[in-house]
């Protein structure tokens, strides 16, 4: 064979594909905290019963159904605690968040439980939030490096069958 075995160049277009995604999210700028807490244009506050919701790919998003039944949607490093309850009980939360996404919303305060959560507590998890967001173009340049490494390894080797 010429050119090496048939999946030689497509899988190097998939890599080059996987290394294309991991830039597009590495320099895919998020929204930092001080311009998150300091804008008050896209705040609201929220009050209604808070439930579980399961995402996709065993995720799992805290959903705020409000006194008019609008949904609202955290993410589960504001209350840990509470994204680990098996209890199906719902609970009242009430909170002054900040809209960070299409359907994902950041307190800024929150007390639910009995608990608050202050702002220079929201700012510090949600800077866990970003680090955690943040590293995953690793995974697709990785995954690009190991692809395109597969490849060229094999390209000059033959089949099994050969």
């Amino acid at each position: 064979m010429k050119d090496g075995p048939t999946f030689f160049w497509p899988l190097l277009v998939f890599s080059f594909f996987c290394a294309a995604m991991g830039g597009i999210q590495y320099f895919e700028k998020p929204i930092t905290t001080q311009e998150l807490f300091k804008n008050t244009n896209n705040t609201i506050e929220i009050r209604g019963n808070v439930s579980i919701y399961d995402k996709s790919r065993g995720s799992k998003k805290i959903r705020i159904v409000g006194q008019r039944g609008e949904s609202y949607y955290f993410d589960c490093l504001v209350y840990v605690d509470l994204c680990s309850r098996t209890d199906p009980e719902e609970q009242l939360l009430s909170s002054t968040a900040v809209k960070i996404a299409n359907d994902l919303y950041w307190p800024k305060t929150a007390i639910f439980l009995h608990r608050k959560i202050s702002t220079a507590e929201s700012e510090l998890i949600y800077e866990l939030y970003l680090e955690r967001d943040a590293g995953f173009y690793k995974l697709w340049l990785a995954l690009a490096a190991a692809l395109a490494g597969f490849a060229f390894w094999f390209r000059n080797r033959p089949l099994l069958g050969e």
